[in-house]
């Protein structure tokens, strides 16, 4: 049972209106959903080592949400998915819907169930990017059969541009002409910041974390 001090903290945290309920985003193409349960993703792919820590919380209560399955997806350093050989990162997909993949490579590509706290950590790389997006994360939280959140998680520009340009094996492509600001689909959500990680720069690694504010249904 949560103390009185936690159940204070939660109040606290809705009337500061830290439980926002994040933002939802498209799955877009290229998600798979026959991936391993793991925490290292990266299956040793070039790139910054990033480190994504996500929490899920409740709306309402803002409360932890153990046993959530969460999804993440996203590109490799030069905006290559795993799955889907056939996909050139610099041309326009022709794509409005998933489509099957083609190959049976899952890197960048992870399940894992979150903790009693609603946490799971998933070890990297950053991605690099691809026509005509600018530089995310896709993830999926899956509560049950009838309630689920798509959303996408996006970096501050200076670090994208950064990366892109310095970092191997990313300047291989450069910066990238897509920017947070011009980007559809954060536009089509709303502009919303509430997908944007509080971020460290740790050596030559990434830290990135996260919280993901999910709704409940209501009993029938």
């Amino acid at each position: 049972m949560p103390s009185l001090s936690a159940k204070s903290e939660d109040s606290k945290k809705i009337a500061q209106g830290a439980c926002e309920l994040t933002t939802e985003a498209v799955d877009g193409p290229y998600y798979v959903d026959d991936v391993f349960y793991r925490s290292d993703i990266s299956e040793g792919r070039d790139g910054v080592p990033l480190t994504l820590r996500l929490e899920v919380v409740e709306k309402d209560t803002c409360r932890p949400v153990p046993g959530a399955t969460v999804d993440v997806w996203h590109c490799d350093a030069l905006g290559n998915y795993s799955g889907y050989p056939g996909a050139d990162p610099d041309e326009f997909p022709n794509v409005r819907r998933r489509v099957k993949p083609t190959s049976d490579l899952r890197f960048c590509r992870g399940r894992q169930i979150t903790d009693e706290a609603g946490k799971v950590t998933f070890q990297s790389i950053f991605p690099g990017w691809y026509t005509p997006r600018t530089v995310h994360i896709h993830l999926k939280v899956i509560l049950n059969d009838r309630e689920m959140l798509s959303t996408q998680v996006y970096f501050p520009q200076e670090l994208n541009d950064a990366i892109l340009e310095k970092d191997e094996p990313y300047k291989e492509r450069g910066k990238s002409p897509y920017r947070n600001q011009g980007d559809g689909v954060i536009k089509r959500s709303g502009g919303s910041t509430n997908a944007w990680p509080a971020i460290a720069r740790r050596g030559g690694s990434i830290e990135a974390t996260q919280t993901i504010v999910v709704k409940r249904l209501s009993p029938s």
